[in-house]
């Protein structure tokens, strides 16, 4: 779905990724891996909702049902921030989830054209704070920055008072490059961060996302869908590169997504999944990718298989007796649905 002079300069940018190595491996999920991709889809969609990012809300709700997972547990709010008149516009939370013993850093994607502009300014700039020889995409880190000191203080203060919990970085689109790159800094400062994003662009060079691949410090679930451009932007030619492991959800949008449609796969720039010609060639999307890809907000819903939204995005089967599956998100504001929803939804940026 292309939006205007947006998706005419995005399709321009994404004709010039180069091929990438091919990946190191190719298999399927476990089923916990599954749940817990479900899961934090919810807390990435819980960051667009209003209430979590500016009120005095003391846990952490969702309207039109959007996170009901979340919601069920017992959370606390620790710090909501929406730096809208900043650069890039960052917004999210921190919360505790007393039920899990997590600590969830979610990240609000794209919403406003100064997001977009922020994701436009692709210009790599060097940075040796983060590993040796790594650069960084320049709008994605002042975005970060304008967020980090406060954040970060605050994120430390609560692994202090938190003790035993652990601690988890997600966010779609714009929201998963600044998880990305949140958690890289906090794992440099000696933390352990599990890291869940949606739709994530390039975020720096290969530098970067070999220091990502290999930290160590928590796992990676890196999740696109199809051949959904964001993924694959800003292009390799620029010199940008993508992390691993992916996470690759090969159902169509309003198909339900079953073990054997999710790809779990190795490698740094793979072409296995949704950067390569896989996602144009395989079995079950052809039939599915004609009217083009999504170029604003991808698909990457969890939800039941009886609910039939409008636009309708793939949908997890509950029958994973084979393999497991992982959950997309799935977009649009919850604060501007009609209808009931037991999803992800993100919206689309306001051009």
């Amino acid at each position: 779905m292309f939006s205007g002079r947006f998706g005419v300069l995005l399709t321009a940018l994404a004709a010039l990724s180069a091929a990438a190595p091919t990946p190191l491996d190719v298999r399927s999920v476990s089923t916990s891996t599954l749940d817990e991709l479900q899961l934090f889809a919810q807390w990435s969609a819980a960051a667009y909702c209003s209430n979590n990012i500016d009120s005095d809300d003391s846990n952490v709700t969702c309207t039109a049902d959007a996170c009901p997972s979340v919601e069920e547990a017992s959370t606390k709010m620790l710090l909501e921030f929406d730096l809208t008149n900043n650069f890039g516009g960052t917004a999210g939370f921190l919360a505790a989830d007393n039920t899990n013993k997590r600590l969830v850093v979610a990240f609000r994607g794209s919403s406003t054209i100064k997001n977009w502009i922020a994701d436009l300014d692709f210009i790599l700039q060097d940075n040796d704070d983060l590993c040796t020889g790594c650069k960084v995409h320049t709008g994605f880190w002042k975005a970060w920055e304008a967020a980090a000191d406060n954040l970060t203080s605050k994120i430390k203060s609560a692994m202090s008072t938190y003790s035993g919990y652990t601690l988890y970085f997600t966010g779609h689109s714009l929201g998963g490059a600044l998880a990305t790159l949140g958690a890289t800094v906090l794992r440099n400062d000696g933390y352990s961060v599990e890291l869940y994003t949606y739709g994530c662009p390039r975020v720096g060079n290969y530098a970067l996302a070999e220091h990502i691949t290999s930290q160590g410090s928590g796992a990676n679930f890196r999740v696109t869908h199809l051949n959904d451009i964001v993924p694959r932007l800003p292009p390799m030619d620029f010199g940008f590169s993508q992390p691993s492991p992916e996470y690759w959800i090969t159902s169509g949008t309003g198909a339900s997504v079953t073990a054997s449609d999710i790809e779990f796969i190795e490698g740094i720039n793979s072409t296995a999944g949704n950067a390569g010609e896989a996602t144009l060639s395989h079995p079950r999307v052809s039939t599915t990718v004609a009217s083009g890809p999504s170029v604003v907000l991808l698909y990457y819903s969890i939800r039941r298989p009886t609910f039939h939204p409008h636009p309708a995005p793939p949908q997890f089967s509950p029958d994973r007796s084979t393999h497991s599956n992982r959950r997309p998100h799935r977009p649009h504001r919850p604060d501007r649905l009609r209808s009931p929803i037991r999803a992800a939804m993100f919206p689309a940026p306001s051009l």
